[in-house]
């Protein structure tokens, strides 16, 4: 749910210069107070735009600090240093100072580190297909069904896991306003979920097993439940979703994804989303060149493709990643041994939009691990030609 200034429980002391200028306010944040408890209480002193960022980003905790807290706790810290460096507070100044930097997002120089969880969003307009394939052409390698009127049979699964920023209602929504019924869930550890929601479920564990192994659990049940192959294989696809990723709610959506598949041959990946660092300055589809490692939001395999992936990771193959997380790195590497290509768009057909990892703690959704290109931005102000134009 949405949080307000108004309702916040560490807010307190309000003050206004213009009583009938609520922006005007400034009020005693309890929280900063806590963490930063030697400083001068002035410091603890916010005013109501910085309540409202505050408000637009998770919860924060006297552990666990939002971007907006870290900002500000690391400016008090700073603050202190340069009064007083070799004073008695200065090593505590220069703790709160690593410890907000710990938890301010990763930002190389020449990224925009401005988009947070509450990012622009456009409202969905009318597109064509044939709009969209203007925009962002169909590869020519693309190899038709052997029967193009049965269309593609699609077995669609989101994993979830717990997060401080719950996207996962949002993210649903996003895709069936895209052309798809609402995805299988596969819920790893205790996710609140409304009555909608808990129909769709399809595997949920109270006690996490961890980011790589619930994926592959998804994979398998997904293989389980899709069509049994026969003749025109092609036409079964497999696409697991993560509750972290934001469709342009355009209804053509699908119907534009499945004239894509399969680019080259059957044999290949897809990906609908695209990171920053892998995004080109023309839009297109290509298959990517290196080692894919930047983010496995929405992925479509092939089900014979997904059979082999799901074998290999069973036969330990894919465990080149410490720990339960990478799981784009390990399905890069493994499409790297097995020449696999993975095709991907330029613009990104689906964006990123989870603030706060549910892998690590304090990995946020920007700089690289966002789309800085993203299909909806272009809609909104009208199709583009393949230039970007």
């Amino acid at each position: 749910m949405p949080r307000h200034a108004d309702d916040c429980p560490h807010r307190s002391r309000i003050e206004s210069v213009d009583p009938n200028d609520r922006s005007s306010e400034t009020a005693h944040c309890g929280l900063i107070a806590t963490v930063a408890d030697f400083a001068s209480g002035e410091s603890a002193t916010v005013d109501r735009e910085t309540c409202h960022a505050c408000c637009q980003s998770f919860v924060p905790s006297p552990q666990d600090w939002n971007p907006v807290i870290a900002s500000i706790i690391h400016s008090i810290g700073e603050t202190l240093l340069q009064s007083s460096p070799d004073g008695p507070i200065a090593d505590q100044a220069r703790r709160l100072c690593r410890q907000a930097i710990d938890q301010l997002p990763i930002v190389y120089p020449d990224e925009d580190d401005c988009v947070d969880d509450a990012q622009i969003e456009h409202s969905p307009v009318h597109v064509s297909v044939d709009e969209l394939a203007a925009a962002l052409p169909i590869p020519i390698q693309t190899k038709p069904p052997a029967d193009p009127t049965r269309g593609i049979r699609w077995t669609v699964g989101m994993t979830t896991a717990p997060r401080r920023q719950p996207t996962l209602t949002r993210c649903i929504q996003s895709i069936t306003a895209s052309g798809w019924q609402a995805p299988m869930l596969f819920v790893d550890g205790e996710v609140e979920l409304t009555m909608d929601e808990q129909s769709q479920v399809r595997i949920q564990r109270p006690r996490p097993i961890g980011a790589w192994p619930a994926w592959c659990e998804t994979l398998r049940t997904m293989l389980s439940d899709a069509p049994d192959a026969d003749a025109d294989a092609d036409a079964d696809a497999v696409m697991i979703v993560q509750d972290d990723v934001l469709f342009p709610a355009v209804s053509s959506i699908r119907e534009y994804v499945e004239m894509v598949l399969w680019p080259q041959d059957s044999a290949g990946i897809v990906s609908l989303y695209t990171s920053t660092e892998d995004m080109q300055s023309t839009n297109h589809w290509r298959p990517h060149p290196g080692l894919w490692q930047y983010g496995a939001l929405a992925m479509i395999f092939p089900t014979v493709v997904a059979r082999q992936l799901l074998n290999a990771a069973d036969r330990g193959e894919l465990n080149v990643v410490d720990g339960n997380a990478g799981i784009d790195t390990r399905i890069g590497y493994w499409a790297i041994q097995n020449d696999i290509p993975i095709w991907h768009p330029s613009p990104s057909l689906v964006q990123h939009i989870g603030q706060v990892s549910s892998v690590w703690n304090h990995s946020r959704a920007v700089g690289l691990r966002r789309a800085d290109r993203f299909i909806m931005d272009e809609l909104a102000s009208g199709p583009k030609d393949a230039t970007g134009q």
